[in-house]
């Protein structure tokens, strides 16, 4: 018969590798179980809305503005851009690093590649906001709060 590798007083037991297989379902009671808790599904549905949100904000149009070489009717509150030479309407600015002119530009996001500006901030703010709760999500859960104490492996 097999023995057991490891087994001191008020430790686990592990199988050792030239255990007999009759040991094995004695060793899976050993692992611990991670049953889905309120927790872990909270902590998934704000990964999901982290990473749609910040599918939206790469994939979204930020509000570009389109080429006008000559003033369009009835906008003359718009203004001339020397960097891209079109009219551009007011709150909008030209980006560098996209090298076009964007509605109410705020800046290049560098997670994502892109223009952040009036058509994907709703998506962008969502994104901060989600890194911030998974952030916060993360500390609770390595530090031990919001776990069932059934679904933590006990100690002998």
């Amino acid at each position: 018969m097999g023995h057991l590798h490891g087994t001191v007083k008020g430790q686990r037991n592990y199988v050792g590798v030239g255990a007999e297989r009759d040991w094995a379902p004695h060793a899976t009671n050993m692992l611990p179980t991670f049953a889905p808790t309120h927790s872990h599904t909270s902590t998934r549905a704000t990964q999901t809305t982290l990473l749609v949100a910040l599918a939206l904000t790469g994939c979204r149009n930020p509000g570009i503005v389109r080429r006008w070489p000559e003033k369009p009717p009835n906008c003359d509150h718009w203004y001339w851009s020397d960097q891209v030479g079109t009219f551009r309407p007011p709150k909008s600015q030209y980006d560098g690093d996209c090298g076009l002119i964007i509605e109410e530009f705020d800046h290049t996001c560098p997670w994502t590649g892109t223009g952040i500006g009036r058509r994907n901030m709703p998506a962008f703010t969502t994104f901060v906001s989600m890194i911030c709760v998974c952030l916060i999500f993360d500390i609770l859960l390595m530090v031990g709060v919001g776990g069932s104490e059934a679904h933590r492996p006990h100690e002998e």
